[in-house]
This record gives C-alpha cells, structure tokens and sequence, in this order.
C-alpha cells in the first residue's frame, strides 16, 4: 500500500498533478536562473531558520551567526508560527516538507507579519516528490529565493539577500 507522510499528502492535494516524476518535467517548468541567485547583502539581519532536521538547522545556524546575524531555528512550521508571533524577523528560511506544520503555511504566516520578511525555501524533496517540485511550489505561494538541498554556504548566503 502507498503511505504518504502528512506533509506530502497535503502538497499533492494542494496541487493533484503532483504526483512526482511524470509530472516535473513537463508539468513544471525550470525557474529561471536569477531567481535562484539573488544578489548578497553585507547587513547584519534577525532570521529564523525552519527545519525539522536538527543537523541542517544547526548547521545554517552557525553560518549565518559566524557572518554576523542573529539566529533562531525552529523545528516546525507550527513552532515558527509561535515565534512568528513574539519575534520580528528580516528572514525566514524554511524547508517545506516537514511533520508538523509545513512550510507552505509558515509562508502564508509570514505573509500577514508587517514588515513581511523575506521568505527563503529550502527542500531536497521527499518520499514521494523531488526538491525541484517543491520549490516551484514555494515560488508559487511567494518564496523570494529557492535553495535547494543540499546547498552551499555561497547559495545561502546568496538567497538571504
């Protein structure tokens, strides 16, 4: 039998022609290359870092604290929601596909935030979809840069802007 993880099941009923390799070469095209390289800043910023791999939170985190900026990671969309609601933030790095809460939601939380920070999505995809698909679905609900994963500390740095 199929199993699908809640946050796959909730993306492919967001979007039905999902479901994975069939569909992500014609169905979606590529973006285009300047919107997944935005232009670096040297200014120190407030961001919030969602993943619900513990490794990858702590590993961002210490790259963009060793560049200057202060760093808050949450484990979930839910719990960066509640942060959402306490901190400001000037970016907001989130994965998409995580257990509780995902990053779709977290996006359209950041939305209603004045100022609204930048919104960066990360994804290497999931079980039943790649990252790529992932990422055009995050520029679709607003995403202003896309990284996917793994990544490099150049791409990071790039996409926070």
């Amino acid at each position: 039998p199929l199993i699908l993880t809640k946050p796959t099941f909730r993306l492919l009923t967001r979007f039905p022609g999902a479901a994975c390799a069939a569909h992500k070469a014609t169905a979606f095209p590529a973006l285009p290359e300047d919107e997944m390289t935005p232009t670096p800043t040297t200014k120190p910023q407030s961001i919030l870092v969602v993943d619900d791999e513990p490794e990858i939170c702590q590993s961002v985190q210490r790259c963009l604290v060793a560049s200057g900026h202060k760093v808050k990671c949450a484990s979930s969309g839910n719990e960066a929601c509640r942060l959402l609601e306490t901190h400001r933030f000037d970016v907001v790095i989130t994965d998409i596909l995580m257990p509780d809460g995902d990053g779709l939601d977290l996006m359209d939380a950041c939305k209603k935030v004045v100022p609204t920070p930048r919104i960066v999505a990360i994804s290497g995809g999931g079980k039943w979809m790649d990252g790529g698909f992932c990422l055009r679905v995050a520029h679709g609900f607003g995403a202003h840069a896309l990284v996917p994963k793994p990544f490099t500390r150049e791409q990071l740095m790039a996409a926070i802007g």
